[in-house]
């Protein structure tokens, strides 16, 4: 499994609004993905989707701060806060379809904060998408997949509580240690809509996490279905 490299920052904390990447910053949704893409390349391969671990797919929609993010192959959209943007696509690379069974990756990023140890963090959003029987039950594959990948369930995302309006999704407070031994908190959103399946993690260090709390938040709540 693939470490992050943590380093000292030697600047000042970013003041502008867009953000700008730095080559000492730590992804936390570099995290996400190197603990969980393999355990769920082994529930998708379960359920006939190949999943291409190496070499993987990762889509955008262009979205920058202050601006609608739509994840348009699985028809959903939410609003994305100042100092946040979407992730770069990887050069020469094909994007899947959603006329296959490939999943579809996406990712959004936060301008980094400096915590107190002087590292850059940088919270983030991972998104899979992938195909599944339209008539999938959400919780089961949902709890099947929280199970498989060992992450605790802190508690649990409700419309009354936590504004997840979201049809047919469910969502939880989760954390999760990758091998550097850092601890990270994940809001985690499963749904399922017109045939497909979609994962969003929502995720920060510990330490940061209260910092983007609510901006994690509002971004759950304006989750919706995009006509």
């Amino acid at each position: 499994m693939k470490k992050v490299t943590v380093h000292r920052a030697k600047e000042t904390p970013l003041r502008h609004r867009g953000p700008q990447r730095h080559p000492r910053d730590i992804f936390s949704s570099q995290a996400v993905s190197l603990r969980s893409l393999r355990l769920l390349g082994e529930l998708l391969l379960k359920t006939s989707v190949v999943l291409l671990l190496f070499g993987l797919f990762v889509m955008v929609n262009g979205a920058v701060a202050g601006e609608e993010a739509t994840i348009k192959e699985a028809g959903i959209a939410f609003a994305l806060p100042d100092r946040w943007e979407a992730n770069p696509a990887p050069e020469n690379r094909i994007p899947p379809t959603m006329e296959s069974f490939d999943p579809l990756f996406l990712g959004w990023q936060r301008e980094a904060i400096v915590d107190s140890a002087g590292r850059r963090v940088r919270p983030g959003i991972n998104a899979v998408v992938f195909k599944v029987p339209k008539d999938t039950d959400v919780t089961m594959y949902s709890h099947q997949l929280m199970q498989q990948r060992g992450w605790p369930f802190k508690g649990f995302l409700t419309a009354e509580k936590d504004g997840l309006k979201l049809p047919n999704a469910v969502g939880y407070l989760s954390e999760f240690s990758p091998a550097n031994d850092m601890l990270f908190r994940v809001f985690v959103i499963h749904a399922v809509h017109d045939g497909k399946f979609v994962e969003l993690v929502f995720s920060a260090t510990t330490e940061v996490f209260p910092s983007v709390e609510a901006e994690l938040r509002s971004m759950i709540a304006s989750l919706r279905v995009a006509k």
